[in-house]
């Protein structure tokens, strides 16, 4: 790209926004092991997904009052970053069958033999064992619910104030008060065996074939309760997360930016990324985040 007024770096990452008297002039970073500083001539523009931005508002003192004072961060804006952690939920089911629809071990395509993969999505060895052996060196059709509507929040926090540490997720995976979310991935769970039986699959000999989970042993296997139990072992995120830094008005508490992309309280900075997206989306994430790109790009031409 050629282009006089634009200039990139790679293997950079940015630390901090730089603040005085509630504008953003700046921001802090690092390349090739080293700081440096950035100055804007009119605003400062965080896209760093719906993880690193509200990372990188934390650290630079815009976020909730009680989390900066846990790391002793001095509070510049108190506004609820990372309070709206929003992501699709998945549960991992399987069905054995053989010929048509169906690959020699998805665990060996996807890379879960390892340990590492498995320890990835943090699942014990015990419910590891009950899923993967009976399927092991056979075809198989998985089948993968997902919740795309979820009504849990999770959490973003700081470990600490190293701006090299991973921050801490908490999914807060079925956590709504009426239980709905449970009750949509129940309601899944028994799509995907009323579909099993179907002629259509009946004539590849689908079924279920996975041994009972441990830690769901004291309720009868392939029950409601049962089925309960598993999913709360067996939900994981599916890294589709949005809303960490939501957008909305002033008079939503819940609220990060404007309709503009504009940081409440704090003049020339904007959010641009999917952190910004206030629900969860009926698909990926991808083309979203391209729509709020365009959106911020033309949002900033009109106004400078």
């Amino acid at each position: 790209m050629h282009r006089e007024n634009l200039e990139l770096l790679d293997d950079s990452l940015g630390i901090k926004i730089l603040i005085q008297d509630y504008k953003a002039y700046g921001v802090e970073f690092i390349r090739d092991g080293k700081k440096f500083k950035a100055t804007a001539s009119r605003e400062v523009v965080i896209s760093g997904g719906s993880i690193n931005s509200p990372q990188m508002l934390i650290l630079s003192g815009i976020g909730p009052k009680e989390h900066l004072n846990e790391l002793d961060i001095s509070v510049i804006q108190d506004l609820p970053v990372g309070k709206n952690l929003y992501d699709h939920q998945i549960y991992m089911a399987y069905l054995l069958s053989h010929g048509l629809l169906t690959v020699a071990s998805a665990f060996t395509v996807d890379g879960y033999e390892s340990l590492k993969k498995k320890d990835f999505v943090q699942m014990t060895e015990e419910n590891w064992q009950a899923i993967s052996k009976p399927l092991a060196g056979k075809y198989m059709l998985g089948v993968f619910p997902i919740l795309l509507h979820p009504k849990s929040k999770g959490t973003i926090k700081l470990k600490t104030k190293d701006l090299l540490d991973f921050s801490l997720l908490d999914s807060n995976c079925y956590s709504d008060n009426n239980s709905e979310d449970m009750k949509e991935m129940l309601s899944a769970i028994k799509d995907v065996f009323r579909i099993s039986k179907t002629p259509a699959f009946q004539s590849i000999d689908s079924k279920y074939v996975s041994d009972p989970l441990p830690a769901c042993s004291k309720y009868k296997h392939l029950s409601d309760n049962y089925w309960r139990c598993a999913l709360k072992q067996l939900t994981y995120p599916s890294l589709h997360p949005v809303g960490t830094c939501k957008m909305g008005p002033k008079s939503d508490k819940t609220a990060i930016v404007d309709n503009k992309l504009k940081v409440h309280g704090i003049s020339e900075l904007r959010v641009a990324d999917a952190s910004i997206i206030p629900v969860t989306l009926a698909a990926h994430t991808t083309a979203a985040s391209y729509m709020v790109g365009e959106k911020a790009s033309d949002l900033i031409r009109k106004e400078h």
